[in-house]
């Protein structure tokens, strides 16, 4: 795993040289987008489970929360890509419903 600010050629020590161009840096670690493939695959995974919740307030929760994951890894994405604005309309509105969220009641099924 190579970060941003390990990237240098022929740099002196301390000295900062430009990184490429970010399509061109497959091998650098963005921590933003790996967040986002794990809360893609949480939804994936959890969605499943929407129709075991009581109906009501608890399957509100629970879609809420896979809505929150989604919107989140949405902003992480659109923020990689330059969009701040939208990036943080998604992030507040991830924030938001994830902070409302209550997980008491939820129904878990262990394969």
């Amino acid at each position: 795993m190579v970060f941003e600010d390990d990237r240098r050629s022929h740099a002196e020590p301390g000295e900062r040289t430009p990184c490429p161009p970010p399509d061109t840096r497959e091998d650098v670690f963005r921590p933003q987008l790996e967040l986002a493939s794990h809360f893609d695959e949480y939804v994936d995974q959890l969605a499943g489970l929407v129709v075991v919740q009581p109906r009501g307030e608890v399957r509100d929760s629970y879609i809420d929360i896979l809505v929150g994951l989604s919107n989140a890894a949405e902003a992480f994405r659109r923020s990689e890509a330059g969009d701040a604005q939208e990036a943080a309309e998604r992030l507040r509105s991830a924030v938001d419903l994830l902070s409302k969220a209550r997980t008491d009641g939820f129904v878990l099924v262990h394969a």
